[in-house]
């Protein structure tokens, strides 16, 4: 009978710092994250004009241009039925080929003065940032 208590004093003891442990879900996000950071990016989670109800975010992957990337009038292409659409802004036919090269995941493209990104659900895989980064460095005119 004391060894009974023994173990549910233990459980009790143990189980906020199991209940504190990040999912698998998390721990997947965090490395894709940091991939990110690696690659030369940023994540912040931005609400998706126009499509996402008000309060909601989705994650956004972006770089920012710097003095030497050419710049651009702002524009907002959507994914929507395995097709890209402007939803604001107009791109040249070479720019919007550009786009077949972003993983599927991607639900949007966002380019303004100041930065270029994508707006997706971080339900991809490493080699997807990987494809986002090397994508949006194109857009800039970088290399590398």
């Amino acid at each position: 009978m004391s060894y009974f208590w023994i173990a549910v004093v233990v459980l009790a003891a143990v189980s906020p710092l199991i209940s504190m442990m990040p999912t698998r879900r998390q721990r997947k996000v965090a490395r894709l994250r940091e991939s990110a950071a690696l690659s030369g990016l940023y994540v912040e989670l931005k609400p998706l004009p126009g499509v996402l109800e008000e309060g909601q975010t989705i994650a956004f992957y972006g770089c920012r241009r710097g003095k030497q990337d050419r710049s651009a009038l702002p524009a907002l292409y959507l994914h929507v039925n395995d097709a890209w659409r402007a939803s604001h802004g107009q791109w040249d036919p070479l720019r919007i080929e550009w786009l077949a090269t972003l993983p599927v995941p991607v639900t949007a493209v966002s380019e303004e003065p100041g930065l270029v990104g994508v707006y997706w659900d971080e339900r991809g895989e490493l080699t997807d940032v990987e494809l986002i980064a090397t994508a949006l460095k194109a857009l800039l005119d970088r290399s590398g």
